[in-house]
């Protein structure tokens, strides 16, 4: 769904099959009329699961 109007919207997910192990993540920040202003996918080395999800929110809000 589109966020409201002259708001951005952060939608990101992450990749870990288990603790300690490589994490990958992506997200995508989006405008009130749904166009893409930026997108971004990295590589966060070994890491548990929830260290991981509190990392990808932090990188995410950093870009917006």
């Amino acid at each position: 769904s589109l966020p409201p109007i002259a708001t951005i919207k952060l939608n990101i997910d992450g990749n870990c099959w288990d603790n300690l192990r490589p994490f990958r993540f992506g997200g995508i920040v989006s405008d009130s009329m749904g166009s893409w202003l930026v997108e971004f996918l990295r590589y966060c080395g070994y890491t548990t699961n929830v260290s991981a999800e509190l990392y990808v929110i932090h990188k995410g809000l950093e870009l917006t």
